[in-house]
């Protein structure tokens, strides 16, 4: 049988169609990175973000009710102790509508009256005052002469004495009924087209020296007592406040070591745990879970010429350290998950995979301390590892991330243990 090219041609590209075909679904090998294990200082570490706040902070309030003057003090501004900062002055009186005023106006003609009285109250007064006393000089001169008793000479003395009283009562009369009409007048004195003096004024000094840090009211208002006015502070005594979960600060000790990153400058910052406060808030995550928080006070040991454009308020990221052990065998990295109480780790060896027992986990994934020292496989996210009884199933997803689709799988490998 004689073979033709065209048949020949014609098995070679079945036979090449048949072997892509093939090729297509055979498993591919997947790139991974590897982490080398060797003795390394092992840190265990909390990492939360945190922000500065200034030690010493005075907030300036008013102390009593008035009109708050502008205030020219601007952030960043210097003060120095017992230095004027604001001024307070009266409040303004209030509007009257036509009826208050209408009342104002006829208390003020009562008062008016008043005063007209008190001043006839104190004329007679005082000629019944001059009348005693013509009668009790003339009552004198005839007991002096024996044509009058004792008994009329004392009736004299006493009217002298009550005429005088009330001539006394008659000037305060009228002394209070010009207070009166000084009051009155001083209810309309708003709408009077004459000036008035000057108002008192309250001086508002800084009760230390430092830098204006916020002015909450810079605008001439109304305050109230207790109102914040501005506040002053120390920029460069600054602290970092970081708030922790509940469990991680059980494992944070006053005086462990602190690393400061992220904060804007060229190198990371050193710190110290100060204080652990005692009690704990709730805070709401950003998933919308409700997390027990704890506030946990740093001090930057750092000298200050290196974080000199630190200011209050600002955020940085902070590691604290929790446990430390000098030469560990471990790795940065790996995959790491739990068989039992004992955790487990993808090694590669001779190329293929395998398990390294671990000592720890770190839930932290920080760093892993191991028994022996191989290369540590760094699982792509798209790798899954499911445990099925005595064996540990790895499982790529077809569509990788970034797919919608996501349930469809394809087992990579069967690991026992």
């Amino acid at each position: 049988m004689r073979v033709s090219i065209g048949r020949v041609a014609i098995a070679v590209a079945v036979l090449a169609a048949v072997g892509a075909i093939a090729w297509s679904v055979l498993p591919r090998p997947i790139q991974v990175e590897t982490a080398t294990v060797a003795k390394r200082r092992f840190v265990a570490t909390v990492d939360e973000d945190g922000k500065t706040r200034i030690r010493e902070r005075y907030t300036v309030a008013a102390p009593l009710t008035g009109r708050l003057t502008r205030v020219h003090l601007k952030p960043g501004d210097r003060v120095n102790v017992d230095e004027t900062i604001a001024t307070i002055v009266p409040s303004p009186a209030s509007l009257l509508d036509p009826r208050s005023r209408r009342e104002a106006e006829e208390r003020l003609g009562a008062a008016e009256a008043a005063l007209d009285r008190g001043k006839a109250a104190v004329e007679a007064a005082q000629a019944r005052s001059s009348q005693a006393d013509t009668d009790l000089a003339r009552t004198r001169t005839l007991f002096e002469h024996s044509s009058s008793t004792a008994q009329t000479l004392e009736r004299a003395e006493v009217a002298a004495r009550v005429a005088d009283r009330d001539l006394h009562a008659a000037e305060f009369q009228r002394h209070a009924a010009e207070h009166e009409l000084d009051q009155a007048r001083a209810l309309l004195a708003r709408y009077d087209a004459g000036g008035v003096a000057p108002p008192e004024s309250w001086n508002v000094s800084a009760p230390v020296s430092g830098l204006v840090l916020k002015v909450p009211q810079e605008s001439e208002t109304i305050v109230q007592p207790g109102a914040p006015i501005i506040e002053i502070g120390d920029p460069h005594d600054l602290e970092i406040v970081v708030d922790v979960l509940s469990t991680d600060a059980i494992e944070i000790r006053p005086g462990a070591e602190v690393v400061i990153e992220n904060w804007g400058g060229p190198m990371p910052l050193s710190g110290r745990v100060r204080r652990i406060e005692p009690s704990a808030f709730t805070k709401i995550s950003t998933l919308g879970v409700e997390e027990q928080r704890v506030n946990v006070l740093l001090d930057i040991l750092s000298p200050p010429e290196q974080w000199s454009g630190l200011g209050d308020g600002y955020q940085l990221d902070t590691k604290i350290s929790v446990f430390t052990q000098e030469d560990a065998q471990s790795s940065r990295r790996a995959h790491c998950f739990g068989v039992a109480t004992l955790g487990m780790c993808l090694s590669q060896r001779a190329g293929a995979l395998g398990f390294a027992q671990l000592t720890s986990c770190d839930d932290r994934g920080v760093w892993l301390q191991l028994q022996r020292a191989w290369r540590l496989v760094i699982a792509p996210s798209f790798i899954q590892v499911i445990r099925s009884h005595r064996a540990f199933i790895l499982r790529q997803d077809r569509y990788q991330p970034g797919n919608v689709r996501t349930s469809h799988f394809r087992t990579l490998a069967v690991l026992y243990f």
